[in-house]
């Protein structure tokens, strides 16, 4: 079934009340609420344009978490438009426009229940930026209308999307319906297809409030933060706990199959067999594949990475990963969207690095081959501390480059590792100081014995 609708996004009345599950990947809210600086004519920030749940239309359809990351893939690159109201036969709002809807994120709202308690519901969030035209229509200044009223009672208002969806019941094993605690039939699953709008309105059929907090927005964000930051922080240790868990296992399968020899094989060989799988453990150690808005990097990928920073020594390598410097591959449409990205928001980057952890995105990679060793260059610089030094400053103020002695650092490691061609385009000076951190971490013998 393919519906094209006018579909309010709200939910107080809903059927069901979903809390977000362990793998809903919330990103960090920066801000919600009008910001008048923002674009040409200012901006609504962080308003919700979809939460996870049934409409209020009693078995109309409801959106699952699924649902809301095709919202945000189907998103497009210059917007959605947004209106005062729906247009209908006899007024198609063409004098109601207010500007476009941009920068989806997956996020969560707070929903108070009957009982005055909170939910965190999974949301979809994005930011209005209003037009120039929109302060000289017919009827007035809608910007000023529209930020005084979020101003004074946010809760009055609601979005709704224009969409085509397919709407699919939800059926157990022998194919009847499946319904909820009290025999309702469960409202059909809508998957979105296309999206054409997101007008605001004062009701939604599956919405609350636009921006989707309490009744102090400012305590309503606050509190929507912390959650973000221990659901960031609950993932991340689960992920650790099973890539610890995986390379433990690896090692263990490694060992048993190289520690046995009979007769015919030199001792030396199985031990020096040993050592190099040993320096190949710890080049791995510090570079995950970590999921992003539900995503998660392929195998290949994160090898790929694993193999590019096989080139520096192992010495430096096993350094970096005893200060506890951290390299996480990830798969996303942007790279900013991590909760350590510091930068301005929406920048087009392949990785970044912040304090001991690198990101690198695997989409871009391919493109830009020094992505990941200029990144790994960062955390070198951060865990060693090489380009304030008077000895950097020295080979720097001979670099010719515009950046500052960091971005110089990490753009010269990255080409003195990642093979000869661009370790030869550098000056004498910057390959002699390479050379020198070179010998200062060559690999020291590892013991005989396996353990």
């Amino acid at each position: 079934m393919n519906t094209h609708e006018k579909l309010s996004v709200g939910t107080a009345g809903c059927l069901q009340s979903p809390v977000a599950s362990p793998d809903w990947q919330a990103e960090p809210l920066e801000a919600v609420g009008v910001d008048v600086k923002a674009g040409k004519a200012g901006a609504i920030r962080g308003y919700v344009v979809a939460l996870a749940g049934s409409f209020k239309t009693l078995g109309r359809g409801r959106f699952t978490e699924k649902s809301l990351r095709e919202i945000q893939r189907l998103w497009p690159r210059d917007g959605l438009p947004v209106h005062a109201q729906h247009g209908d036969f006899l007024d198609d709002k063409l004098l109601a426009f207010l500007g476009r809807s941009v920068r989806p994120a997956l996020s969560r709202a707070i929903r108070i229940d009957s009982g005055g308690g909170r939910q965190f519901v999974p949301a979809v969030r994005a930011d209005l930026l209003f037009d120039e035209a929109a302060r000289a229509t017919p009827g007035g200044d809608l910007v000023e209308y529209f930020t005084k009223r979020i101003e004074s009672d946010p809760g009055s208002l609601s979005s709704s999307f224009v969409l085509n969806a397919d709407a699919v019941p939800e059926l157990d094993s022998r194919g009847r319906p499946i319904r909820d605690s009290d025999g309702n039939v469960l409202p059909p699953i809508w998957t979105p297809t296309k999206l054409w709008a997101s007008d605001l309105v004062s009701v939604g059929d599956a919405v609350d409030s636009l921006l989707g907090l309490t009744a102090n927005p400012e305590d309503g964000l606050r509190i929507l933060r912390q959650d973000a930051r221990k659901q960031q922080a609950a993932i991340r240790a689960a992920d650790d706990l099973a890539d610890r868990q995986r390379r433990q296992a690896e090692r263990k399968r490694q060992v048993v199959a190289l520690a046995p020899y009979d007769a015919n094989h030199d001792p030396e060989v199985v031990r020096r067999q040993i050592n190099a799988r040993r320096r190949e453990w710890t080049a791995t150690e510090g570079v995950v594949g970590a999921p992003l808005n539900g995503c998660r990097p392929t195998d290949a990928a994160v090898d790929g990475v694993r193999r590019e920073l096989s080139g520096v020594p192992f010495g430096l390598r096993h350094e970096l990963f005893r200060r506890g410097a951290r390299v996480e591959v990830i798969d996303a449409v942007r790279t900013t969207e991590h909760p350590s990205y510091r930068g301005r928001p929406g920048e087009s980057l392949a990785g970044f690095a912040h304090g001991k952890l690198a990101v690198v995105n695997a989409r871009y990679v391919a493109n830009t081959p020094l992505a990941a060793m200029h990144e790994y260059g960062h955390l070198v610089d951060t865990c060693l501390s090489l380009s304030g030094t008077v000895r950097w400053q020295y080979v720097f103020d001979n670099h010719g480059s515009d950046d500052d002695a960091a971005e110089a650092f990490a753009e010269s490691f990255a080409m003195y590792y990642h093979g000869p061609e661009t370790r030869n385009k550098l000056s004498l000076r910057t390959r002699q100081y390479f050379d020198n951190l070179q010998q200062r971490f060559e690999p020291k013998p590892l013991a005989d014995a396996v353990a």
